[in-house]
């Protein structure tokens, strides 16, 4: 036997036992992955029953106990009573809270880049026009 011939050899039964080798870690890599799997399922089945444990634990009041232990002279919400408790702002007062310095500079940076979007525009429209 020569060297190439061992090499040759070598060679062509590298890639079976590597492709063997890959295949087998990945199978230890998907039964690690299905273990650990079961376990984070184990461990929120029992965080959950032992949130229905405490949740058992908590005592909800009912409307007659409520009433009689509630404050009589308190709102029982806080809402206003048409359902909004912020005041609507008129047109003119969220004109006059507007950051016009920021609005305008937003404005000029976006034509500057529209600008130099049709710059590049007629840029390629001109190459384009040599040929």
């Amino acid at each position: 036997m020569t060297v190439e011939l061992i090499w040759l050899i070598i060679v062509s039964l590298s890639a079976p036992i590597t492709g063997v080798v890959a295949f087998y870690l990945q199978l230890k890599n998907v039964r690690k992955a299905n273990l650990e799997n079961r376990k984070l399922i184990l461990e929120l089945h029992k965080l959950k029953l032992e949130n229905e444990r405490l949740d058992n634990l908590i005592h909800r009041p009912t409307y007659e106990e409520i009433d009689r232990y509630g404050r009589k002279d308190e709102p029982m919400c806080s809402l206003a009573a048409d359902g909004d408790s912020l005041p609507k702002k008129t047109l003119l007062e969220r004109v006059k809270e507007i950051d016009w310095l920021s609005l305008v500079a937003s404005i000029v940076i976006v034509a500057f880049i529209s600008y130099l979007f049709f710059d590049v525009y007629r840029l390629g429209k001109w190459i384009i026009g040599i040929f």
